[in-house]
Order: structure tokens, then sequence, then C-alpha cells
């Protein structure tokens, strides 16, 4: 998740909420709270499922509503991509139950537009 974040010029960051709320990152930033697995399947070789919850968001700046909902639809296809590329890495067998919402405020107290990013994530061992 932190290469293909970066790769879409995201400083990523990992951590419990607190530690978020901390982080003085830059102007676009991706926060992946820790994940929670939710089932496994196999003993040495199967498959185990991980809820993920990230959020993407951009510094705030001094726009109006038709910049802030520009930038929420930007980091809708942001997100739409990350969750894509991460579906196409080796161990990844498939995502599902993607979800996006659209946040006025959140962990960055400076973030202009932020978007939670909800999704589970099936792993193969």
């Amino acid at each position: 998740m932190s290469r293909i974040c970066r790769g879409h010029n995201y400083l990523f960051g990992t951590g419990t909420v607190q530690r978020a709320l901390c982080d003085k990152s830059g102007e676009a930033a991706a926060w992946l709270l820790p994940p929670t697995l939710c089932m496994v399947d196999g003993r040495r070789h199967g498959r185990a499922t991980y809820s993920l919850t990230l959020y993407l968001s951009r510094r705030r700046l001094r726009t109006d509503n038709t910049e802030a909902a520009s930038t929420a639809d930007s980091l809708q296809d942001d997100a739409l991509t990350i969750f894509s590329e991460l579906s196409q890495e080796p161990f990844a067998a498939l995502v599902a139950e993607l979800r996006i919402k659209t946040r006025s405020c959140g962990l960055r107290p400076d973030a202009g537009v932020e978007i939670v990013v909800t999704a589970d994530v099936e792993t193969i061992f």
C-alpha cells in the first residue's frame, strides 16, 4: 500500500488515529489505520481477509465549493486507482466491499478535503 500511494504522490503514514492527528504531512497524504483480521481459511496455506481503512486528504486551500468538489472527485479517482493496483499485487486475491465517504473534517486539522476508503482485502498465504 505504501509503494502504491507514494506512486500517486501521497505521503504515506500508518498507525492509530492518535498518531495521524500528530502527523504533519505534506500537500497530499494517505493514512492507513492498522488492518483488522476478519477471517482466516487454512493453516499453512490459505486465505486471510483484512478490513482496511485508508484516509486520503489534501491540505486546506482557500477554495470555493466548486474547487472542493473537484478535489473530492480527484481523491475518489485516486482511491479507486490505488485499490485497483492493490488488487493486482501477487498476494492479493480479492478487493471487495469498497466504500468511499467524503468528509469535511477528519484526521488532519489542515485538510481541506478528505475521503475515507474502506475495503475488505483477501490475501493468499
